[in-house]
């Protein structure tokens, strides 16, 4: 009985689908975060210089993925608009 058991289980553990070790090793774009500027991203090439890259608004994520495959990049990440929030608090401050 449990010779069967045995044979029954490395029967369906042959004969199951290799996919959940194929799709753990496929990139999938993560979600881009909302309050990034649509349609820009910021590349950062090996040679040190930061590339301003434009693509379709709601295509950032795929786009990034894209990039990261390139050899010759070091990161790609979402193009933010900054605002200054404070003055200094020097008193020497004009």
């Amino acid at each position: 009985m449990v010779g069967v058991l045995v044979v029954a289980l490395i029967g369906v553990l042959v004969a199951a689908p290799a996919g959940g070790a194929e799709r753990a090793a496929v990139k999938r774009p993560r979600l881009w975060p909302a309050d990034a500027v649509p349609g820009s991203l910021l590349v950062t090439r090996t040679n040190g210089r930061v590339q301003h890259v434009v693509v379709t608004p709601g295509r950032e994520a795929l786009r990034a993925a894209a990039l990261n495959d390139d050899a010759g990049v070091v990161a790609v990440e979402p193009d933010y608009v900054r605002h200054a929030l404070n003055v200094p608090n020097d008193p020497e401050f004009p």
